[in-house]
């Protein structure tokens, strides 16, 4: 259900405009995500915001919750006359009490109460990315082109030594790819006087693996998009250490 101001003449104006812009946004070479399966929050937000605010409207998201104590995300679209359009969406979680799993589930919300209060595409999403964390989980936005397979077992071999060495630096190698994504994508949550940390991000992948079920581990393929997908129950906070005593310097 849509909230409103008493009078929406003004926004609902200004957001026919702003929808236009947002369409030659997406069709755009320069926003090659929305060409994939989905766009991730920062790419939605990238997309939107400028249309938005140079037709008088901002948008604001917070996390409340109902009368029934269930988490919810307030999506309010504020035009610069007062006039306003608001949506309650749940937040999509199967996990309340796991704090990341709880935070894939916030943003999860967060871009899809946008993109609905918008009207832009929510088909082939990553819904599955915060309820689960099964080999069904979509790709995230800001992955490349898949990395080369790692080295495939002899003839005759059922299975790959975990220990065997050429194994395991190819898994590192795809690890720190991986890492560099990771920098990439959030970015913008590195506070000042901090840097994310290769050996804290390589921990966080191995404790995100310890936490897969064992038929999920052994369809890990241990590629940089599966990597990624393991990467996406990560906070960024964990990954954080001081400039000064970065243990990889």
């Amino acid at each position: 259900m849509i909230n409103h101001s008493e009078q929406i003449s003004n926004i609902a104006a200004a957001l026919l405009k702003a929808q236009r812009d947002i369409g030659h946004a997406l069709k755009s070479a320069e926003n090659p995500y929305f060409k994939s399966r989905y766009a991730d929050l920062t790419v939605v937000i990238e997309s939107v915001k400028t249309p938005l605010n140079e037709n008088g409207i901002t948008f604001l998201q917070a996390v409340d919750s109902n009368e029934e104590g269930v988490p919810v995300i307030d999506t309010i679209l504020l035009h610069e006359s007062g006039q306003f359009l608001s949506t309650r969406t749940p937040v999509f979680c199967n996990k309340p009490n796991d704090p990341q799993a709880f935070g894939s589930g916030v943003t999860y919300s967060k871009r899809y109460a946008l993109q609905a209060i918008l009207g832009l595409p929510t088909e082939d999403d990553d819904a599955e990315s915060a309820t689960t964390h099964d080999d069904k989980r979509k790709p995230a936005a800001y992955q490349k082109p898949a990395a080369k397979p790692l080295p495939t077992p002899n003839p005759g071999h059922k299975t790959i030594d975990p220990n065997d060495p050429v194994l395991k630096a190819a898994r590192k190698s795809t690890v720190e790819e991986s890492f560099g994504c990771f920098q990439e994508l959030h970015k913008d949550e590195m506070p000042e006087g901090k840097i994310f940390c290769l050996k804290y991000y390589e921990n966080e992948v191995a404790a995100a693996w310890k936490g897969l079920t064992a038929i999920q581990k052994k369809k890990m393929v241990w590629d940089l998009e599966s990597v990624n997908k393991l990467a996406e129950s990560i906070l960024s906070v964990n990954c954080l250490t001081d400039i000064k005593v970065d243990p990889m310097a």
